[in-house]
């Protein structure tokens, strides 16, 4: 029985229904694949996607790619300018916090921007 139906029989029911069902099961799957728990697969699968990452202060955002002609309700941090630097300034209204990274990733995850 999958996932999603074992979920729906137990009595559970879940906002965006097969869209939810499909990425519960991704996340399962990857979770299996790599003998890891939610937050470990989570880090990882951010390590495995260099792009747009920024880490600042031990914590880890992505740029998002919305410009600022999106409802500011639809980006980071509501739409706020961030400003940081890596050597050059990069500015975006579209900044998604990923959290904190534990200590057993920072190695794997190093500072890569400041804010300014």
């Amino acid at each position: 029985m999958g996932l999603g139906l074992l979920l729906l029989r137990r009595g559970r029911r879940l906002a965006g229904k097969e869209g939810r069902l499909r990425w519960i099961r991704e996340d399962c799957e990857s979770m299996r694949a790599r003998q890891a728990c939610e937050t470990c697969d989570f880090r990882l699968g951010q390590i495995d996607r260099p792009e747009r990452r920024i880490v600042a202060g031990g914590r880890h955002y992505r740029r998002g790619g919305r410009d600022r002609s999106v409802d500011p309700w639809w980006r980071g941090f509501g739409g706020a300018r961030r400003d940081l630097r890596t050597g050059e300034t990069l500015s975006t209204t579209d900044l998604w916090c990923q959290g904190e990274i534990p200590e057993r990733f920072r190695s794997q995850l190093p500072d890569t921007h400041e804010f300014v």
